[in-house]
């Protein structure tokens, strides 16, 4: 048994060892990442989800709303704000609708976690 589990922890070293191998940093790889073109229903999915995440994870959404109200210069309602980027996607590239989806995440998480 106890050569088992040797044997068992030599292969997972290997495995754990070539695998950090195959890591690239971020910095080295940006300009292979793309963003997909999505098609309306796409971008409603996303931005539905979206909604689904953000008011499940939201801490004391309703009274940080009543605290600091809402404001486009700071704090907002996250399903709100989902909502006016359904209201308008159909304006928006994949990427502007990426890039507002992002900035709705970024504020609502200084908010909702203190960041």
């Amino acid at each position: 048994m106890f050569k088992l589990s040797t044997v068992a922890s030599l292969l997972a070293l290997s495995f754990t060892t070539g695998a950090m191998a195959q890591i690239s940093y971020l910095e080295d790889t940006r300009d292979q990442i793309s963003i997909q073109d999505y098609s309306y229903e796409q971008k409603a999915l996303v931005a539905e989800q979206a909604k689904l995440l953000l008011d499940g994870l939201y801490v004391n959404k309703y009274a940080k709303n009543l605290y600091y109200g809402l404001s486009p210069a700071g704090h907002l309602d996250p399903v709100v704000a989902v909502d006016d980027l359904i209201n308008n996607m159909g304006n928006l590239s994949s990427s502007q609708f990426h890039q507002q989806l992002q900035k709705i995440f970024l504020i609502s998480a200084r908010f909702s976690f203190g960041l």
